[in-house]
């Protein structure tokens, strides 16, 4: 059987006065880096988005990903828990603390499927459309596109909920979109 870490042993980061423990590394991309961390106070796990800048321009369009976060609050687009600018070294780190969701990405649950010979049921994915579709419009409805919409940057909830994530790429639409 496998032993419990003890905390005192953990790296941990504090994000808006509350301590988040490192677990695991999740993913990485070409200047961030996702981690799975527990919340000290309330025991719950988040994903740790965090963007190194380079530059004033990349520490920019951090924020800006932190500003689109918190211009949105909808089902159907995955909310921002908290967030820190942290500078280490004369560089710059933008820490995204998000909700984790364990099932993964639209691109991981077909995937997963596709491994096992199986398919997803219309019904499934005229559900998980809907999802889309309804985050889609809510980012529409205040005048931004996402600019990047793929199955990677849809996660999926248990029961299929479509979460619409990673707006970094998001800007002002140039053409008035209406549904």
């Amino acid at each position: 059987m496998g032993q419990a870490l003890c905390v005192c042993s953990r790296s941990a980061i504090t994000i808006e006065n509350k301590r988040y423990y490192f677990i695991q590394k999740l993913d990485e991309g070409g200047f961030s880096y996702v981690d799975l961390v527990e919340g000290a106070q309330d025991g719950r796990f988040y994903a740790l988005k965090r963007i190194l800048c380079h530059d004033r321009e990349a520490r920019q369009e951090a924020q800006t990903e932190v500003e689109m976060h918190r211009l949105f609050s909808h089902p159907n687009v995955l909310p921002l828990a908290g967030h820190a600018f942290l500078e280490r070294g004369g560089k710059s780190e933008a820490c995204l603390l998000l909700p984790y969701i364990s099932r993964g990405s639209l691109w991981s649950v077909l995937e997963k499927l596709r491994d096992k010979s199986s398919f997803m049921p219309e019904s499934r994915v005229l559900h998980v459309l809907h999802g889309i579709c309804a985050g889609l419009k809510a980012i529409h409805d205040k005048g931004y596109a996402h600019r990047d919409l793929k199955p990677t940057n849809v996660l999926l909830e248990e029961d299929d909920r479509a979460l619409l994530m990673d707006l970094g790429s998001m800007n002002r639409a140039r053409i008035e979109v209406r549904g």
